[in-house]
């Protein structure tokens, strides 16, 4: 397929009479994309920025049913003196609005993109570039949107060649293997030219023109030096053995770089094991009974997105860090995203790191990122799908494979 064209800093994606600057709506437009647009502008002005005219609204029939749609792409919002508000590490909300019979509008796709193509077409179609999750093992990838008059929704379907053809098998586990095993000396860090080279490697493969492939490879090194504190300090826990960190100083003094609070409660049994501090941005938290059974690393802010990437950084220390498995929900809002990997270096065995992330739809809800070690032998897909089987979005993790 053609090269899909970037969000960021990016001029209008075609040239179509149809893109409307933010001083010109139409008078009949409906309510619901009125308010979307409303809240754009508050949120801009809360900011400190003033909205400007700058396109950022599309309006075409991208349903199929001859009536014009509204497409609203968040990453070309005009804020002047706060320009790339609504950006976040080269990515933004996109969001399609189909127009009812009656009038009315109702949002049929929403997700946050790091590129995105119209192209010409009846009905028009959309093309976009995900990353993370939504790309298997692949960093990232490209759907198109195909709507689904029945669903009142756009379904993402790959487009040919540009996903992963599925996530890397998980590696054969047995016994109970503890979440700190013993390790020889950590493994030589890859340089940023090599970690560089191995993301546009992976980008021109994805068919990204040069420019684009330089601006995301550079967001890609920014999230992993981000990561980089929580990586080293899990590294510091898999080098020690279990027998030395059965208490709470000396797991302490496994995590130097932690500031540890100066009281906790005490550990709820049968946990014997339980301290809390902060690494940076990020809550740590360490528990278990007899030994270290988890390690959690967690950041969350309000309206953020957590511009971390854990597993790209143990890589980047020379680790290896294999994918599972993929899940959404397990939170009040069930709608938080998780993916487990098995992380190892030659001499030590994998252990199990969790993430999870939720990146809020609207500015003032809650968006977080989890990192978390645990004990055990790390799980199959089939043995955590065996685990939730009977528990629904809100209560726990649903595993499924990574597309």
């Amino acid at each position: 397929m053609p090269a899909l064209t970037l969000l960021v800093g990016l001029a209008a994606p075609m040239a179509l009479p149809a893109q409307m600057p933010a001083d010109r709506f139409p008078a009949d437009m409906p309510q619901q994309v009125q308010a979307r647009i409303a809240d754009l502008d508050a949120r801009c002005r809360a900011a400190g920025g003033r909205p400007n005219p700058r396109p950022y609204l599309f309006i075409h029939d991208y349903s199929g049913d001859g009536v014009p749609d509204y497409l609203l792409s968040e990453g070309r919002y005009g804020c002047t003196g706060q320009e790339g508000v609504f950006r976040v590490v080269g990515a933004s909300v996109l969001e399609i609005f189909v127009t009812e019979p009656d009038g009315a509008a109702f949002s049929a796709w929403r997700s946050i993109v790091a590129g995105y193509r119209l192209v010409q077409h009846t009905p028009l179609l959309v093309q976009v570039v995900k990353v993370g999750q939504a790309c298997g093992a692949s960093p990232l990838c490209g759907y198109q949107l195909r709507y689904d008059a029945a669903g009142r929704r756009f379904d993402a379907v790959p487009v040919s060649g540009a996903q992963a053809k599925g996530a890397a098998a998980p590696p054969a586990s047995g016994g109970n293997r503890p979440v700190i095993a013993p390790a020889p000396a950590a493994p030589a860090p890859r340089s940023q030219a090599e970690m560089l080279a191995e993301c546009r490697a992976e980008r021109q493969r994805a068919g990204l023109p040069a420019g684009d492939i330089k601006q995301t490879c550079g967001a890609h090194w920014s999230r992993i030096v981000a990561s980089r504190p929580v990586a080293r300090a899990m590294i510091g826990l898999l080098q020690r053995a279990p027998a030395a960190l059965q208490g709470v100083a000396a797991a302490k003094a496994a995590l130097p770089t932690v500031r540890w609070a100066p009281r906790n409660d005490p550990p709820v049994a049968p946990q014997t094991i339980a301290a809390n501090g902060n690494l940076g941005d990020f809550h740590v938290a360490i528990g278990g009974g007899g030994r270290i059974e988890t390690a959690a690393f967690s950041w969350q802010e309000s309206g953020g997105v957590g511009a971390f990437e854990v597993p790209a950084a143990l890589r980047a220390e020379g680790l290896s860090a294999t994918r599972i498995a993929c899940g959404s929900g397990g939170d009040a809002f069930g709608d938080s995203e998780s993916e487990m990997f098995a992380v190892g270096a030659p001499g030590w065995p994998p252990v199990a790191l969790e993430i999870n992330r939720r990146i809020p739809a609207l500015g003032g809800q809650i968006g977080w990122y989890n990192a978390i070690l645990r004990a055990g032998p790390v799980p199959t897909l089939a043995s955590l799908r065996g685990a939730n089987r009977n528990a629904d979005r809100f209560e726990a993790v649903q595993w499924g494979p990574c597309r």
